[in-house]
């Protein structure tokens, strides 16, 4: 999924608590693929609930008829979520996209806010993500702040790891 001109994919992440600075002037926005491990009312999980997410308003974008609101979706529903971090570090959904695709690869993508190469992992708004020696990455230098990425990620150890890391041109 892609985020408007931000195109933005990546697939591993842990979920922080981050407030937002209130001079923060740009949105910050987080697309997000993978298949529903719970949901209650209007809060979507994701990741084994290393992400979640508040779809209260959201569009639902869907070719299957069954999908008509936030209600219908169900446990292991593979969704697309194009989401935006609020003030309190939490996200927000405004687009979810329920994914008919056959090749269903969990992504996470967005701008990254910091990295630390020491600790091997990167933020994407409230969002921690881990890399490995085994994580396939293009180019170290092209992960720093500011950079539009996109990943694949597994979940290790209770942490969403990275095994592929691309810039999103």
């Amino acid at each position: 999924m892609k985020f408007g001109n931000t195109g933005i994919r990546l697939s591993a992440v842990l979920l922080m608590s981050l407030a937002i600075p209130a001079a923060l002037s740009a949105v910050v926005k987080i697309s997000i693929e993978g298949p529903i491990t719970a949901i209650s009312g209007t809060r979507i999980e994701l990741f084994n609930g290393l992400v979640k997410v508040e779809a209260a308003g959201a569009k639902i974008d869907t070719e299957d008829p069954s999908f008509k609101n936030i209600a219908d979706l169900k446990f292991g529903t593979f969704i697309d979520v194009e989401a935006e971090v609020e003030r309190d570090g939490s996200l927000r959904a405004t687009l979810v996209e329920v994914s008919n695709e056959k090749d269903q690869v969990p992504e996470i993508g967005g701008v990254i806010g910091s990295v630390d190469t020491a600790a091997q992992m990167f933020t994407l708004g409230p969002l921690t993500i881990v890399w490995t020696n085994q994580t396939k990455l293009k180019d170290l230098s092209g992960l720093r702040a500011g950079v539009n990425i996109e990943a694949r990620v597994a979940i290790t150890g209770g942490r969403l790891v990275a095994e592929f890391i691309e810039k999103d041109e």
